[in-house]
C-alpha cells in the first residue's frame, strides 16, 4: 500500500457502539513520511470539529449520529473539508458512476514511524451504520 512503509491495522468492535482502529505505520526505508488518516462521512450528515474530535450530526444539526475521537493526539493535526461549494475534495458514492459531496476529516502525522489510535462512536438510535467511510494514505 505504501512504498517504503509497512502498515498494520487492528480493528475491534466494542459493544456495537464503538469501533477501535489502531493504525501502525513503520518506515522500512529509513525516511520520514507524512501519514494521512481520512474519514468520509455519509453525505446525509453534517460534520463539525471539536478539537481533534469530529462529530457527525443529521442535516439539521439536532441529532448526533457518529463521532471520531483520536485517543493519541501527540503530533496529530486535523482538517475538515467538504465539497458543497467549489472544487470537489470530499466526495462519496452511494450509486455506481455517481458521486455526491460529503464531509471529510484528514488527520496528519509526520515521522519515521507513526501510530493513529482512533475511536469511532456510533450513537444509540443510529439505524444506518454506514455513516462514515475509512481510507488511509500517505504522501512523500
Amino acid at each position: 500500500m505504501y512504498d517504503g512503509v509497512i502498515h498494520r491495522r487492528a480493528l475491534a468492535l466494542i459493544e456495537k457502539k464503538y469501533v477501535l482502529i489502531i493504525d501502525e505505520l513503520e518506515s522500512v526505508d529509513g525516511r520520514e513520511h507524512e501519514y494521512d488518516q481520512m474519514f468520509h462521512f455519509n453525505p446525509d450528515l453534517k460534520a463539525q470539529m471539536e478539537g481533534l474530535d469530529v462529530i457527525g450530526y443529521d442535516k439539521d444539526g439536532s441529532d448526533k449520529k457518529v463521532a471520531i475521537h483520536q485517543l493519541e493526539s501527540d503530533g496529530i493535526s486535523a482538517s475538515l473539508s467538504d465539497s458543497f461549494e467549489g472544487t470537489p475534495r470530499a466526495i462519496c458514492s452511494k450509486k455506481y458512476e455517481s458521486y455526491v459531496p460529503c464531509y471529510e476529516v484528514d488527520y496528519k502525522k509526520r515521522g519515521r514511524d507513526s501510530r493513529f489510535v482512533t475511536l469511532l462512536e456510533i450513537v444509540d438510535g443510529t439505524d444506518d451504520k454506514s455513516d462514515f467511510y475509512v481510507r488511509t494514505e500517505n504522501s512523500f
